[in-house]
């Protein structure tokens, strides 16, 4: 059996699929320190390797180079999995595409997506993130926070919110009430335990799919209006999002950062709502820059999101990235000169 697990850590067999752990303030997080080969259950992407930092945060491997100090900038990407991107690999995510363009700058990019991660998950984790790091230097001054909302935040909010309690010094937390299952402590651990589960989930999800089928016909799409002006939201639906996302943009203000919001809309073949227009409003009531949403992605859904999975493929973040970054170019003056 030592045999077995030394043959799969030294090939890299040790997979995962969303390796979350209990929080003690956002109520879930990613293991720290950690990594493990990713996989889809329905066979959708797979193979590739994921690590997480000290924080629990997405690495960004192999891409550029950057040594911490004054003189680096930083550009700081929040929001849910579509951030964290496990689908697809480190160059591939919008976040790799971001960095690789602005490495020569002097510019380090921080993925901070974590699943199911809404605004107020992602107000906590970034303050707690602040409040731990080493106080060498200021981390926000000159740098750039980029916050990437999706359809499901409005109701993650509510949902979270509901939970939420105070620290000893006064902080908003959301505690996690839930504990690692005796099979998530043999994953942390074991390889072997790794791939039992793998071949066990990937039986399960072609069980799951013969039952229900999840994507409808390609002629079905809600794509985005361009001429819808209003969100579709009640004001007591978006009032949560809107307190964290105004405490995100005075936190990182205070610090001497900019602060931007953007959305990535929902597959259209999967029926979702085009909350983007929620998170419009938001950002021009709070006056926040938005960074709008590249139309091409709900047009042609099939070429930007996997067929099955509700995330964006490769294509779908090179979209993504470079939206951002043409965005970045009009706004160069937020950058340190």
């Amino acid at each position: 059996m030592a045999l077995v697990e030394i043959f799969l850590r030294l090939f890299q067999f040790g997979y995962n699929n969303v390796p979350l752990n209990p929080s003690p303030t956002s109520h879930h997080e990613h293991p720290k320190n950690y990594e493990f080969t990713s996989y889809s259950p329905s066979g959708e992407w797979g193979n590739f390797l994921i690590k997480t930092d000290e924080y629990g945060n997405r690495k960004l491997d192999g891409i550029c180079q950057i040594p911490e100090g004054s003189n680096r900038n930083n550009i700081f990407i929040l929001g849910d999995s579509f951030v964290e991107a496990f689908q697809v690999t480190d160059q591939q995510t919008f976040s790799g595409i971001i960095q690789k363009e602005v490495c020569s700058q002097n510019i380090a990019v921080s993925n901070f997506g974590v699943s199911s991660y809404s605004p107020f998950l992602s107000y906590i984790h970034f303050r707690e993130y602040l409040k731990n790091i080493p106080k060498k230097y200021s981390i926000l001054k000159n740098s750039i926070v980029i916050h990437v909302l999706y359809e499901n935040d409005y109701s993650g909010d509510m949902d979270y919110f509901k939970e939420a309690s105070s620290d000893e010094t006064g902080n908003i937390i959301v505690p996690s009430s839930s504990q690692l299952s005796w099979l998530q402590v043999l994953n942390r651990n074991f390889y072997i335990s790794r791939l039992v589960t793998r071949f066990y989930s990937t039986i399960l999800e072609g069980t799951r799919r013969n039952n229900t089928e999840r994507v409808k016909s390609e002629n079905h799409h809600l794509t985005l209006n361009p001429s819808k002006k209003t969100c579709s939201l009640k004001e007591e639906e978006i009032s949560t999002t809107r307190r964290f996302v105004e405490a995100l943009n005075a936190m990182v203000k205070k610090n001497q950062g900019t602060y931007f919001l953007t959305s990535i809309p929902g597959d259209p073949r999967k029926e979702f709502t085009d909350n983007y227009k929620c998170t419009e409003k938001i950002a021009r009531d709070l006056n926040i820059p938005y960074i709008k949403p590249s139309l091409n992605l709900t047009t042609n859904p099939e070429e930007y999101y996997f067929l099955k999975d509700i995330h964006l493929n490769a294509k779908g973040h090179f979209i993504v990235g470079n939206t951002i970054l043409k965005f970045l170019n009009i706004k160069k003056s937020s950058f340190k000169k």
